[in-house]
């Protein structure tokens, strides 16, 4: 009998977390720098309140949940996705609230990476008699939040590289024609997809081919453009560029120590020269540059010549690969350019993924690990 209750109450437990995420996925690319967070609580079995974390500065999901159960919170259960929080930042610490409405159990996904929180919320909770349970559904959740721990461990943004290729990597014909490659399915995920990141970076070269605008179009109710950066280490790029007067977000122009800068034309306020203490580029600097800058996740759209320096940096933290059913041949152009690998266990492969049909094109999904064992 109590094998059969263990097993109830754990699958009730998996039940309300995996709501817990789902309320917190509704404010994907809205919270940053904060992370994604969704809370439930559930008195006899019945839910009694719920909520979700908005946007920085607005009451975190537990306070959420918390008014809107009022006095039935007392003695039930509250869900999370992430830990509790226990000093005052924005808003107040949420783990007095909890011990406040009289909450009896708390289930956590996961414990905060934050310095501030890591296992201080748990304790505190813990020491004004409420139950606490770790670990339901801590994989969902930490992939839900890869962003916010990246950010939290190394202070630098979480870099994605998306790609569209044709099945055998061209991203173009040898003329540079590169649209379209992937459906118009795929092409408006992308757009979504830069609503939810706060950068998206390309090369000189790619501004230079193709003019884009890096915007989202048509931009979401409740999104902001992202900050365009743009790495140009001899500041070839034109100040008649689109880039510089489209409407967007704020231009970070990354260009090397000694490159001479033309003026930009009317539009000043949104462009800010940022250069590099080296004549090249680094690109650990420039994550810590722009982790500075309390960016937390970066869309890395540059061409071949960029990401190979993005790669042979080890920088990259996820890719996600469109793949149209088209094929261009050997003399088009490659989605990466050349990178000094001499050896099979050095060369980058994708581990943890998955993939998936849009359109008429397929989507892989993985996460790189930079040297294998050979095997």
């Amino acid at each position: 009998m109590e094998d059969s209750n263990s097993k109830e109450l754990y699958l009730e437990d998996r039940r309300w977390m995996q709501r817990c995420l789902d309320l917190a996925s509704r404010a994907r690319g809205q919270t940053s720098p904060n992370p994604l967070v969704g809370a439930v609580i559930v008195k006899e079995g019945k839910l009694v309140g719920e909520g979700y974390h908005k946007k920085a500065g607005d009451a975190h999901a537990e306070v959420v949940a918390l008014n809107q159960a009022g006095s039935n919170a007392r003695g039930g259960t509250l869900y999370v996705n992430l830990e509790p929080c226990c000093h005052y930042g924005k808003t107040p610490p949420c783990t007095k609230q909890i011990i406040a409405a009289g909450i009896k159990r708390v289930v956590v996904a996961i414990e905060d990476q934050n310095d501030l929180v890591c296992g201080k919320g748990i304790t505190e909770l813990k020491a004004a008699g409420i139950d606490v349970e770790v670990g339901i559904l801590s994989e969902e959740a930490t992939k839900l939040n890869e962003v916010f721990f990246k950010h939290m461990r190394t202070k630098k943004p979480f870099v994605l590289w998306k790609v569209a290729s044709t099945l055998d990597g061209k991203v173009a014909l040898q003329n540079g024609q590169s649209r379209w490659i992937t459906s118009q399915e795929a092409r408006k995920e992308v757009h979504q997809l830069r609503a939810e990141y706060d950068a998206i970076l390309v090369g000189s070269g790619t501004i230079l081919a193709d003019d884009p605008m890096l915007n989202v179009r048509p931009l979401p109710e409740g999104f902001s453009h992202p900050v365009r950066v743009i790495l140009d280490t001899s500041a070839r790029v034109s100040p008649e560029a689109k880039v510089f007067s489209e409407p967007g977000g704020v231009v970070l122009w990354v260009v090397g120590k000694d490159a001479q800068i033309p003026k930009i034309p009317n539009v000043p306020e949104i462009c800010e020269v940022v250069r590099s203490p080296e004549e090249e580029i680094q690109i650990e600097w420039l994550l810590t540059e722009l982790g500075r800058r309390k960016i937390t996740s970066l869309l890395l759209e540059g061409g071949p010549t960029v990401v190979a320096s993005f790669v042979e940096a080890k920088a990259i933290d996820k890719v996600q690969w469109y793949l149209a059913p088209k094929l261009i041949g050997s003399e088009g152009r490659s989605a990466l350019g050349k990178l000094s690998i001499e050896e099979m266990a050095r060369v980058p492969e994708l581990v943890h993924t998955t993939i998936r049909q849009i359109g008429v094109d397929f989507c892989i999904e993985g996460y790189p690990v930079w040297e294998t064992k050979g095997g």
